[in-house]
């Protein structure tokens, strides 16, 4: 009980030496346990399929782009690679609607993105709306509820790259074209089985009721302000508007790794923003450490589809056995892919400081955004 006082006051109104030193073990316990389970593993196989097929559509873009000289091939690669995220198994119907609607909505996004991006002013608002739909579509049946966030991505990647309608039309045909490339490759190369993987219930043909057939239909009971998931949307609208805000505010290079970090990051459990902060970071790090080894031998695309391709196959084949270990693969692949039209092969080490300030922003809104734990979650 003496030790309690102490420690609630201690010595002159200051915390005693033996509180401090209890808090700070509590602290570095906390942060290891949280470190350990961002790096656990699963025991799902690598799937080296899935690796493969993202390979082919998201490599042939850059190299076919190299060949003819049209630098913009590498939104076909985006819409190919973003597609892939999807083809994560499952009946073959069910795949090949989760493709088409990550393919439609991307376009969409990637194209909007592009003609909002010219002026902040209407950008920002537009990021808002953008950011919380996204997020609302988590409500949708649980194998689409990805889509959203992908196109959220896809948004944020056109408001860096801004230009003129005709440029958002271009953007969005060549990442459509990627995303049907991605559907056809699902199509005529089907999984084993077609059968989700052990433990994946994302998949299950029960997940989905009849009533969650029209999206209004689902949407409409979780928008109220006691709803968790409508608290989570609006909390990563101004995560992501803010984010997007400092992009613009500070001018910074390749902001939009900094605002999807965000996005990506940011749950709508506490202790699972941690988790994959945690993991973010470092794969991110190693991953980035990776990456600017290539860019010291990569000067052209031609050259950066020879990694590309092992890459692609190794970040989707990895990708069942833990976030980690997908970023620590995704962050060169996606340097390589993002870039291969500038040929700016040398921003490993902006990417990781981005990822860095992302994700501190994310945790921050984590914690000051309705932090009440949600669903099970930790309070901060």
């Amino acid at each position: 009980m003496a030790r309690t006082r102490d420690c609630i006051a201690g010595s002159f109104g200051r915390p005693s030496r033996w509180c401090s030193g209890r808090v700070s073990g509590t602290l570095v316990a906390s942060a290891r346990a949280t470190l350990r389970r961002a790096l656990k593993r699963s025991p799902e196989r690598p799937a080296i399929a899935h690796g493969v097929r993202a390979a082919i559509v998201t490599a042939l873009p850059i190299i076919a782009g190299d060949l003819w000289s049209i630098p913009a091939m590498s939104w076909v690669s985006l819409g190919g690679f973003q597609a892939s995220l999807m083809d994560s198994g499952g009946p073959l119907r069910r795949r090949a609607m989760a493709i088409g609607a990550t393919a439609l909505a991307g376009a969409v996004s990637c194209g909007t993105g592009t003609v909002v991006g010219v002026s902040p002013q209407i950008a920002l608002p537009v990021v808002f709306v953008w950011a919380f739909v996204s997020s609302a579509s988590r409500a949708y049946p649980t194998y689409m509820a990805p889509v959203g966030t992908i196109a959220l991505v896809a948004f944020l990647i056109g408001v860096a790259r801004p230009g003129s309608p005709l440029d958002a039309i271009s953007h969005a045909a060549l990442y459509l074209a990627g995303g049907a490339a991605a559907l056809l490759v699902a199509v005529a190369w089907p999984q084993r089985a077609d059968a989700p993987r052990s433990g994946d219930t994302a998949l299950d043909d029960d997940q989905t009721s009849p009533g969650q057939t029209k999206l209004l239909a689902v949407l409409l009971p979780h928008l109220r302000a006691s709803s968790p998931l409508s608290r989570h949307a609006l909390r990563l609208a101004i995560a992501t508007t803010a984010a997007q805000a400092i992009v613009f505010a500070l001018h910074i290079t390749r902001g939009y790794w900094l605002t999807f970090t965000v996005v990506i990051i940011l749950q709508p459990v506490v202790s699972a923003t941690f988790e994959r902060a945690a993991a973010r970071v470092v794969g991110t790090v190693l991953g980035g450490v990776i990456a600017a080894a290539i860019g010291a031998i990569v000067h052209r695309p031609l050259a950066a589809a020879a990694f590309i391709v092992p890459l692609a196959v190794l970040t989707f084949a990895v990708r069942p056995i833990g976030y980690a270990y997908f970023t620590l693969f995704l962050t060169p692949l996606f340097v390589l892919v993002a870039e291969s039209s500038s040929g700016d092969w040398h921003l490993a080490e902006l990417r990781i400081l981005n990822t860095l300030l992302g994700g501190a922003l994310a945790l921050l809104s984590a914690a000051i955004l309705w932090p009440q734990p949600e669903n099970g979650g930790r309070r901060l």
